[in-house]
């Protein structure tokens, strides 16, 4: 009895922790929007330069399955102006991507 008693406690224990997981992974999903987790624990941003503002926008474009990209101008001194892809709705796709050029 003891024995069966441990066991089905074990299971418990086990499948409480497996879920408390999944729902940590969901969560953090749902607040990076899918993105990679960098050391300092916020989501991994990626900032590609190139040549010219058209290739950044074909490439911004590429990257939003052909819908137009979201221009913006840099934000700071010493930043670029960039695009990003957007849906077929004009939203940025929040993957963290941002496609600069040399203005």
């Amino acid at each position: 009895m003891k024995l069966i008693l441990l066991t089905l406690a074990t299971a418990i224990v086990l499948l409480s922790l497996s879920v408390e997981q999944s729902e940590g992974q969901i969560w953090k999903h749902l607040i990076t929007g899918g993105r990679k987790i960098g050391g300092s624990g916020k989501p991994h941003l990626h900032f590609i330069l190139l040549p010219s503002r058209k290739a950044a926008e074909n490439a911004a474009r590429n990257a939003g399955k052909g819908n137009t990209p979201v221009h913006h101008t840099a934000h700071k001194p010493g930043q670029h102006p960039h695009f990003h892809p957007a849906d077929r709705s004009g939203n940025i796709i929040k993957d963290g991507s941002h496609y600069g050029y040399t203005g």
